[in-house]
C-alpha cells in the first residue's frame, strides 16, 4: 500500500453526482411535475425517489397526462399546500398503472371541485398505494377522500396505509380511504382510518369508501379498521359492508375493547370484545383472544381457552357440570392464557375426581383484574393447577380476589395429587387458598412427582415501590402439610420459597400462613428474599413507537408502558407512567422523560439493551433508581444520544438500599448518572449489591452521594468487577467514598482500565480509584487494580486525608496495583496521572506495512490522502480504493471504511469532502470508528471524498 506520491487519473475515491430521479427540493418536484403534466415524460417503468422532507404547491399529473411510474418516498414527508377548482385536486392529481410507497403526506388540500384527496385525486388501471401515512386536511366538495378521491376502472391496492387528517366542507359523499369509485377491483389490506369528518350541508361519509350505486365494485378487505370515535353517516350505498370492517379503540379496556392488533401506524389498537353467554344448554365453548365470557353454564358446558389468549370472565358460573362429564371448569389449551376478572365468578371441576376448577396442565396461566374468582377442584385436583398426576408450568396472580380450594390430596393453588407445579408468583390481590387432605394451601399436592417449586410472594411496601399483595391466607389440609410449600409426605424441596417486603423472622406453630401488609405468621422460616417488581399480564408488551404524556398512555388504563424488542419510547410521562422493558428486548429512548414519585424511571425485567437517541431524562421515585436491572441480568446502554439519570435514595443506574441488582454495560451515549441516599451514581445502593460494571465507549459522568462511589458500591454495599476499555469517563465519589471503586465500608471486585480517558476523584480519606474509608470494625475493600496499555489517560485524585490516589482508602484494603510498562506514570501531590507514550504515524505505518508519509501530497497538491486498502481496482489506480459510498434513508451520503479508530495514538483519521477534484470547498468530518461515516447532504451536484490522516 502507498501513501502520498504522484498518482495520475481520478484521485477521488468516493463521489456522488446529480441524480435525475431524486427529488430533494420543491424545485425538483416542480421540474418533475412539469415533465409529467405537459406530457414530456410519464416515468413509466422508472422510479422517482424523495430524498428529503419538502414542501410543495404544485400537483403532479393530469387526466390526459397521468403519472405512470413508481414514487419511492423513503419515509420522508411531503408537506402540501395545494388548491384548485378542477376535479381531483391532490398532490398526485392523476395516476395510471403507478405505485406510490413509503410516503408521509401532511398539509392542506382545498378544492371547490369533486374528488379532492390527501394523496391521489384520480386513479385508473392497476395502481398500488403502499405503506403511506396521510395526515392532510382536505376541504372539498363531493367524493372527497382521505387518501384517494376517485377510483375508476381497473384495480387498486391500498396496503399498510393510514389516514389521520381531516375531511371537511363536503356536501356530497366522502370516504376515509377513498371518496368515490366506479367499476373497480379494490383490495384493502391492513389500513387504519383515524381522521376527522366535518361534513357540510347534506354531506355523508363512510370511514372507508363510498361508491356509485350503479357501479360494479369488487372489494376484498382484510384487517381494516377505524377509530370508534368515528360514527359513519352513510348507511346505504357505501362500498364496504359493516361486517368487513370494525371500529377499534386506542385504549385497552378489559372486557370491552380488548382484542389487540398491530396497526399500520406501528401502534396497538383494540377490537371490541365478542361476548359469549353461557346457558343451561351450552356445550363446548372455545374462547379466543379478546373474548368475554358471561352467564351460567349447564351440565354439558365445557369451556376451553385457546393458546396465548387474554379473555374476560364476567359473572360466570360453571359449577353445574354433570358427574358423568370429566373435564375442568375451565381448560387452558396452551400456555400464555390470561384471565381478566370482572364481577363474581365461580368455576368447579366436573366429574367425580381428577379435574381442577381451572386446568392448566403442562401450561401457564395469569390472572388479573378487579373481580373475584372462586375455583374448586375435584378429588385429586387443585382449585387452580393441573390434573391429577400432571404438572403445570407457572401460575401468576397480579390482582383480584382469588378463593381457591383443592380437592382431596391437592393444593388450593399449585400441585395436584402425584403432580407438580413449576413456579407460582403472587404479586397482587387478596388470596385465600385451602389445600385438600395432606396438601399445602399454596404449593405441593400429596406425593408430588416433582419436588421443584419456586414460590414468590410480593408484599405491599407503602412509601416504596407501590406494588404487592394486600392479603394472603393459606391453610394446609392436615397437620403434616404446610400452609405454603410441602405437602404431608416426606420429600425434599429443591426449589425456593421467596418473600419480599415482609418481616424477616417468619415462624409460627400454626397450620396457617397469614400475610397482611408487612405482618406474617407461618409454619416455617421463609428466607431468600427477592426483588418485587410490578408485573404485566401476557401480551401487554408493545413494539413500535410509544409516545407518553402527562395523561396515562393510550395502551393501558393505569399508565403502564411495557416495551418489547424494537420499541421506541418518546415524550414526557406523568407520575403514574410505569415503564418496564421486556426480558431480552432492545428499545430506543428518543427524547423521553420519565420522572415520578414511586418507581424507578425504567425497570428491566431481564436482560435489556437501551439505545439512546436525542436528549433523555430518567428519575426514580422514592427509594428507586433511575434504571434498575434485576440480579443476574445485564443492562447494555449504547447509542449517540444523551441521558441524565438520577436515583432517589438509590443509584442513578443500578440498585437501592438492601436491593441486589445485575450487571451494567455502557457502550455509547453521553450519560450523566447521579446517585442519592448513600448510593452510587452507577452501581449499588446503600447495603445493596450489583454485578459487574463495564464501560467500553461513550461519555460517562457519574456522581455518588455521601459515602458512595461515583462508579461502584454504595455505603456498606458491594459491586462486582469494574472494567473500562474505552470512552471518556469522569467519576466523583461522595464523602468517604472512592471515585471508582468502593463506598464507605463497602467493597468492589477488581478494577481494570485498559482504554479510554478516565478521571476519578475520591471523597475525604478515600482513593480516586480503589477503596473508600473503612473503620476499625468494617474495612473498605477493593480487588486488584490494573491500568493497562490502550488507555489514553488515567487521572486519579484522592480526597483530603486519603493515603492513595490509586489503592486503598483509610482503614481499607486493596489488592495489587499494577501499571503496564510503556505508560507514563507520574504523581503530583494528591493526583496520580497515567498517560500513554504517543506512537507517531510513521511508527504505526511501518508496523502495518504502509509506506509513505502522513503529509505527502498527490498530483493535484491535496495532502494527507490515504487511498488504498481493499476492494477492487478503480480507474487509473494500481491499488484498490479505500472508500465506498451509499446513501441512507434521509439522502445523506454514507462513507464506508474499514473499522478504524478515529484517534490512534499520535494521529487521527478523518473524511475530507471536496466540491472538486482539485480540493476546492474542502470540509473535514470526523471518522466514525464503526466504518460508516454519515456526511450531511448539501445542494452540491457533485462531491468527492478521501480518507485523510494527520498527526495530533
Amino acid at each position: 500500500m502507498t501513501i502520498g506520491g504522484v498518482v495520475t487519473g481520478n484521485v477521488a475515491v468516493g463521489y456522488y453526482v446529480y441524480d435525475p430521479h431524486l427529488i430533494s427540493s420543491a424545485a425538483d418536484w416542480d421540474r418533475f411535475a412539469a415533465l409529467v403534466n405537459n406530457g414530456t415524460d410519464s416515468y413509466a417503468g422508472r422510479t422517482m425517489r424523495l430524498g428529503a422532507d419538502i414542501t410543495v404547491t404544485t400537483m403532479m399529473g393530469k387526466e390526459d397526462h397521468p403519472f405512470r411510474g413508481t414514487f419511492e418516498g423513503n419515509r420522508h414527508t411531503l408537506t402540501v399546500n395545494i388548491s384548485g377548482t378542477e376535479t381531483g385536486v391532490a398532490p398526485f392529481r392523476a395516476i395510471d398503472g403507478a405505485t406510490i410507497r413509503n410516503l408521509n403526506v401532511t398539509g392542506t388540500v382545498t378544492s371547490s371541485g369533486n374528488h379532492a384527496a390527501g394523496l391521489v385525486g384520480c386513479c385508473a388501471n392497476g395502481n398500488n398505494i403502499l405503506n403511506c401515512t396521510v395526515a392532510t386536511d382536505v376541504k372539498g366538495s363531493g367524493g372527497a377522500g382521505g387518501i384517494v378521491g376517485h377510483g375508476g376502472s381497473g384495480s387498486l391496492i391500498l396496503e399498510d396505509c393510514v389516514f389521520s387528517g381531516t375531511i371537511s366542507g363536503f356536501s356530497g359523499h366522502a370516504g376515509g380511504l377513498m371518496g368515490w369509485c366506479d367499476d373497480l377491483t379494490l383490495a384493502i389490506r391492513n389500513c387504519l382510518i383515524k381522521g376527522v369528518f366535518v361534513p357540510g350541508e347534506s354531506g355523508k361519509y363512510h370511514p372507508v369508501a363510498c361508491k356509485n350505486d350503479d357501479s360494479t365494485v369488487t372489494a376484498t378487505v382484510t384487517q381494516t379498521s377505524y377509530l370508534n370515535s368515528i360514527v359513519p353517516t352513510e348507511t346505504g350505498g357505501f362500498l364496504i359492508p359493516e361486517a368487513d370492517i370494525a371500529p377499534v379503540s386506542e385504549t385497552y379496556i378489559p372486557g370491552i375493547w380488548a382484542k389487540p392488533f398491530y396497526a399500520a401506524d406501528y401502534h396497538y389498537y383494540y377490537y371490541q370484545s365478542p361476548v359469549v353467554t353461557l346457558t343451561s344448554e351450552t356445550e363446548d365453548v372455545t374462547l379466543y383472544d379478546g373474548d368475554v365470557l358471561t352467564g351460567t353454564g349447564g351440565p354439558n358446558t365445557r369451556v376451553m381457552i385457546d393458546g396465548s389468549a387474554r379473555v374476560t370472565l364476567r359473572d360466570v358460573d360453571i359449577t353445574g357440570i354433570a358427574a358423568r362429564n370429566s373435564w375442568a371448569g375451565i381448560t387452558c389449551l396452551r400456555s400464555g392464557v390470561s384471565i381478566y376478572l370482572e364481577g363474581n365468578n365461580i368455576v368447579k371441576g366436573g366429574g367425580r375426581a381428577d379435574y381442577p376448577g381451572v386446568d392448566l396442565t403442562d401450561y401457564s396461566l395469569s390472572v388479573y383484574g378487579p373481580g373475584t374468582l372462586t375455583a374448586i377442584g375435584q378429588s385429586g385436583a387443585p382449585g387452580i393447577g393441573p390434573q391429577k398426576g400432571r404438572s403445570c408450568s407457572s401460575i401468576r396472580i397480579f390482582s383480584g380476589t382469588i378463593i381457591a380450594t383443592g380437592g382431596k390430596y391437592a393444593a388450593g393453588i399449585g400441585g395436584s395429587w402425584q403432580g407438580g407445579c413449576g413456579m407460582i408468583t403472587l404479586s397482587g390481590g387478596i388470596i385465600t387458598a385451602t389445600g385438600g387432605e395432606n396438601a399445602a394451601g399454596i404449593g405441593f399436592g400429596y406425593e408430588p412427582n416433582d419436588t421443584k417449586l419456586t414460590l414468590r410472594i410480593c408484599g405491599y411496601e407503602s412509601g416504596g415501590w407501590d406494588i404487592g399483595i394486600t392479603r394472603v391466607v393459606a391453610t394446609s389440609g392436615g397437620r403434616y402439610a404446610e400452609a405454603i410449600g410441602r405437602s404431608g409426605v416426606s420429600h425434599d424441596l429443591t426449589g425456593t420459597i421467596q418473600m419480599s417486603n415482609f418481616d424477616r423472622n417468619l415462624v409460627d406453630s400454626k397450620d396457617q400462613i397469614l400475610l397482611i401488609n408487612r405482618k406474617i405468621y407461618t409454619t416455617r422460616t421463609l428466607a431468600s428474599s427477592f426483588t418485587c417488581i410490578k408485573e404485566f399480564a401476557p401480551d401487554s408488551f408493545v413494539t413500535g413507537r410509544v409516545t407518553i404524556n402527562d395523561d396515562p398512555v393510550s395502551y393501558y388504563t393505569d399508565g403502564d408502558v411495557a416495551l418489547a424488542d424494537g420499541a421506541v419510547l418518546t415524550g414526557t410521562g406523568g407520575s403514574d407512567t410505569y415503564v418496564v422493558i421486556q426480558d431480552g428486548a432492545a428499545v430506543t429512548l428518543q427524547d423521553a422523560v420519565v420522572e415520578h414519585s414511586r418507581w424507578p424511571g425504567i425497570i428491566c425485567l431481564g436482560d435489556a439493551t437501551i439505545i439512546l437517541r436525542g436528549e433523555n431524562r430518567l428519575r426514580g421515585g422514592l427509594y428507586a433508581p433511575g434504571i434498575f436491572v434485576p440480579e443476574g441480568k445485564t443492562l447494555t446502554i449504547r447509542g449517540d444520544g444523551m441521558l441524565d439519570v438520577e436515583g432517589s435514595s438509590a443509584a442513578g443506574i443500578g440498585g437501592r438500599d438492601e436491593l441486589p441488582c445485575g450487571n451494567i454495560e455502557i457502550a455509547g451515549g453521553t450519560i450523566n448518572a447521579v446517585g442519592y441516599g448513600y448510593s452510587a451514581g452507577i452501581g449499588s445502593g446503600t447495603y445493596g449489591s450489583c454485578g459487574a460494571i463495564t464501560i467500553s465507549g461513550g461519555y460517562v459522568e457519574a456522581t455518588g452521594d455521601s459515602y458512595a462511589a461515583g462508579i461502584g458500591s454504595g455505603e456498606r454495599g458491594s459491586c462486582g468487577n469494574i472494567t473500562i476499555t474505552g470512552g471518556t469517563v469522569t467519576a466523583q465519589g461522595g464523602f468517604y467514598a472512592a471515585g471508582i471503586g468502593s463506598g464507605e465500608r463497602g467493597s468492589c471486585g477488581a478494577i481494570t482500565i485498559s482504554g479510554g480517558c478516565v478521571e476519578a476523584m475520591g471523597g475525604s480519606m478515600s482513593a480516586g480509584i480503589g477503596g473508600g474509608k473503612g473503620d476499625s470494625f468494617i474495612q473498605s475493600v477493593c480487588g486488584d487494580i490494573i491500568i493497562g496499555l490502550g488507555v489514553t489517560s488515567v487521572t486519579a485524585t484522592h480526597g483530603d486525608g486519603g493515603p492513595n490516589a490509586i489503592g486503598a482508602g483509610i482503614s481499607g484494603t486493596c489488592g495489587t496495583v499494577s501499571v503496564s510498562d510503556g505508560l507514563n506514570d507520574m504523581t503530583d501531590g494528591a493526583t496520580r496521572t497515567i498517560t500513554v507514550r504517543p506512537i507517531r504515524f510513521a511508527e504505526w505505518a511501518t508496523a502495518v506495512g504502509i509506506t509513505g508519509t502522513w503529509d505527502a501530497k498527490d498530483a493535484l497538491g491535496i495532502p494527507n490522502i490515504f487511498r488504498y486498502a481493499f476492494g477492487v481496482t478503480y480507474g487509473a489506480f494500481e491499488s484498490p480504493p479505500l472508500l465506498s459510498i451509499s446513501f441512507d434513508a434521509d439522502g445523506n451520503p454514507v462513507i464506508h471504511t474499514p473499522p478504524l479508530s478515529p484517534r490512534v495514538m499520535g494521529f487521527e483519521f478523518a473524511i475530507l469532502a471536496t466540491d472538486g477534484l482539485d480540493g476546492s470547498g474542502a470540509v473535514t468530518y470526523s471518522l466514525n470508528a464503526s466504518g460508516e461515516t454519515v456526511i450531511p447532504k448539501t445542494d452540491k451536484k457533485a462531491r468527492f471524498f478521501r480518507l485523510t490522516v494527520k498527526e495530533k
